[in-house]
């Protein structure tokens, strides 16, 4: 049984990636073509800009996915090769400094879903400090002690009261998900002082 979910997951990533990965990236491609041609047409450009980064958009969680389901040797590595390029990416678009110390969670041996909602409370998080903060500086760790991780995201931005946030900004998304990893996730956010968001789960 376990052998046929195995061949089911790996089936499913290769089919996303072969089928719907080379279908996006034809329609990538052909985006900015057709951006360098109607570059005189402002309208028309931004379009096609908008175009072309939500396909690059769709085309990266599409790669998260097929990562996600499918499972092989050295998730821990690659968990923080992903975690890295992402979060690189993301504040060198906003000229926040990172400083980021992932520990050894190359050496880390974590289950798919534990992967999956780390990954996924990491990029929740990162997105919220990068956009909405206006901090200029993100710190990330992540350690492990007594077959616990520790996962820290604080930003130095203008803080925000915690106890009057809307709900569906992603805050309900990860706590859900630090439920499904039988952890806790806390909150704490000051005016002004910027926010600590803390992930702690039994590994």
């Amino acid at each position: 049984q376990q052998m046929k979910e195995l061949e089911l997951r790996n089936q499913i990533a290769a089919d996303l990636h072969d089928e719907v990965g080379s279908s996006l990236s034809s329609i990538h491609m052909l985006s900015q073509i057709a951006n360098k041609k109607q570059s005189e047409d402002a309208s028309q450009k931004e379009i096609l800009d908008r175009m072309s980064v939500n396909v690059k958009e769709t085309m990266d969680k599409m790669g998260d996915i097929v990562w996600m389901i499918k499972p092989g040797e050295g998730e821990g590595i690659s968990l923080k090769n992903r975690m890295e390029r992402f979060a690189q990416e993301v504040c060198s678009s906003k000229n926040i400094d990172l400083n980021m110390e992932l520990g050894k969670l190359e050496t880390m041996k974590l289950s798919m879903p534990q992967r999956k909602n780390l990954y996924l409370i990491f990029k929740e998080a990162l997105n919220n400090a990068a956009k909405y903060s206006g901090t200029e500086k993100i710190d990330i760790s992540i350690k492990e002690e007594n077959k616990r991780l520790s996962f820290m995201l604080k930003d130095h931005g203008k803080g925000f009261d915690a106890s009057r946030i809307a709900k569906g900004n992603g805050l309900d998304n990860m706590q859900n998900r630090a439920r499904e990893l039988n952890g806790e996730l806390k909150i704490n956010s000051a005016m002004d002082e910027g926010t600590i968001i803390q992930l702690d789960m039994p590994v």
